[in-house]
């Protein structure tokens, strides 16, 4: 019986002492001391941010500028492909027209590495002559 009621109890038992080490470990971590209250820079510490927004967003505090902020979601909406995924998203696709349209985006890209690499083979093969 007293086997089973450790195992229940939650007053001081053998089960609390791992939590407390998580949660001294926890505060080490953020640099809080175990009786000292957190500061302003662990209590504003946002998430991040999940779902649509992803690598979407742009911190934006007041003391940067408004167009410095502006390229920043540019240049995140340029990489992530935004505009390039809106309108393919646009109207539907078929299937058999979108595997096409992969297809072609690869042979493309394969095409355009091929160009790639034999303007820089000529470039190459000029400076030995030279």
């Amino acid at each position: 019986m007293q086997r089973l009621q450790r195992f229940y109890s939650t007053s001081n038992s053998y089960l609390d002492i791992p939590l407390q080490l998580l949660r001294s470990m926890e505060k080490q971590k953020l640099g809080i001391k175990s009786r000292q209250k957190p500061t302003l820079y662990t209590q504003n510490m946002d998430p991040p941010r999940l779902g649509t927004y992803a690598g979407r967003s742009v911190n934006c505090s007041q003391d940067t500028d408004l167009p410095r902020v502006f390229n920043q979601l540019n240049q995140l909406n340029r990489i992530n492909k935004v505009q390039q995924t809106k309108n393919l998203q646009r109207y539907h696709e078929k299937p058999g027209k979108a595997i096409w349209r992969i297809r072609m985006a690869r042979k493309r890209r394969e095409f355009k590495a091929g160009i790639r690499m034999l303007f820089h083979l000529a470039v190459q093969a000029e400076k030995r002559n030279l």
